[in-house]
């Protein structure tokens, strides 16, 4: 059960995506359930391609809400007619109005709700947070009650497994760690062009790769940018994704007169998105919080330093000074002045790239289908 298998526009999708092709890989016969608009061409006979109505509020964290009661339906007319030894949720919120005879395991994959916070707290980061806190309250209360049904939890890092533990004592025996993966092969050719290409320390360019922006620092990202573009004024900043605030975004550009060195890039497909990472000098995600940071481990595997704040599982990817850089969360000036130090240092620079290769054997799709057989084989042999 997968929300993003087409469309990619978060680690759940690349998630899904890994699995299935390892699964297929294997040998392993799939049915994927998924939302119709995100149905690809099947090409192997070992996979069915199950679809059912595109979710409500399909542009919004809460589109796994009405995903739940439509994937529930499907499993129902599915299990009438076939036997499953598990059902595998890659996000444990679809699962929660969903009633199963086959045993079911679900990933817990960002920690917001459960590091539920007073209203005033989100008031001073998100435009939104009026919605945002009533959205997480209700994720909340829902997560503590419908967390325990699942056989298996799974987090994505061993931050996210201590938070889900400690907010949700009853999930303790189920929770289970599972890092997510990045396939390290399709940016290979990525990692040797770069390689090969002469950086112009001039005009670099500092890339930021995801949605909910707020969340993840673009505003302290384009606060940094004045200490960055009065020692390299030709800096470029590129972000990539959708966003509903990005028209603030867009105007706190204008406020600080940095909109001319500022390119609002929209969602690109994970082909598009490699041309993004080769051109890149330095990626850039300054999260407010971050359960673990997936397209850290992109920007790795294609061979760009890395720069993230020290919270959440982030410091699980990130080595300070070994494989990337690490700065104090909300900090503005700390940011320009790790992107400087990179900017200025070609062989820091050199040696991050060459040690986040080390990192990425503990992320890669091999690492994490040895994980996930393992919790197979716990949730099926017992």
């Amino acid at each position: 059960m997968t929300q993003q298998y087409k469309n990619v526009i978060s680690g759940v999708g690349l998630h899904a995506n890994n699995l299935t092709n390892a699964l297929l890989d294997e040998g392993h016969k799939i049915t994927l359930l998924l939302p119709e608009d995100q149905a690809t061409q099947n090409t192997s006979p070992r996979l069915t391609i199950v679809t059912v109505k595109k979710p409500r509020f399909s542009k919004s964290q809460a589109r796994w809400l009405s995903l739940s009661f439509s994937f529930n339906a499907a499993l129902k007319k599915l299990e009438s007619k076939n036997k499953y030894d598990l059902i595998h949720f890659t996000d444990a919120r679809e699962s929660f109005f969903c009633k199963t005879r086959a045993p079911m395991i679900g990933h817990v994959n960002d920690t917001y709700s459960a590091e539920l916070k007073q209203p005033l707290e989100y008031k001073k980061n998100y435009p939104d947070w009026l919605f945002r806190w009533l959205y997480y309250s209700t994720v909340h209360f829902l997560e503590s009650r419908k967390l325990q049904r699942l056989k298996l939890v799974v987090a994505n890092s061993q931050f996210t497994a201590d938070t889900v533990v400690k907010t949700y004592p009853k999930t303790k025996s189920k929770v289970r760690l599972c890092y997510k993966s990045v396939d390290v092969e399709k940016y290979r050719k990525i990692f040797h062009d770069r390689k090969a290409i002469t950086s112009d320390d001039d005009q670099p360019v500092i890339l930021f790769v995801g949605s909910n922006m707020h969340r993840k620092g673009v505003p302290d990202l384009i606060d940094a940018a004045p200490g960055v573009i009065k020692v390299y004024p030709q800096a470029k900043f590129i972000i990539v994704g959708n966003d509903k605030s990005a028209d603030r975004l867009k105007q706190l550009c204008h406020d600080l007169k940095v909109e001319k060195n500022f390119e609002f890039a929209g969602w690109q497909s994970q082909t598009d998105l490699l041309s993004y990472y080769k051109q890149a000098t330095v990626f850039v995600m300054p999260s407010l919080t971050e359960a673990l940071g997936v397209t850290f481990l992109e920007a790795m595997a294609a061979g760009v330093p890395v720069i993230g704040t020290n919270v959440g599982g982030i410091p699980e990817i990130i080595e300070h000074g070994f494989n990337g850089l690490l700065v104090p969360v909300e900090s503005p000036m700390a940011i320009s002045e790790a992107i400087n130090r990179l900017l200025a240092d070609e062989q820091l620079r050199t040696q991050l790239e060459d040690n986040a290769r080390i990192t990425l054997n503990k992320f890669d799709v091999t690492s994490m289908m040895e994980c996930t057989f393992r919790l197979y084989r716990e949730v099926v042999e017992n």
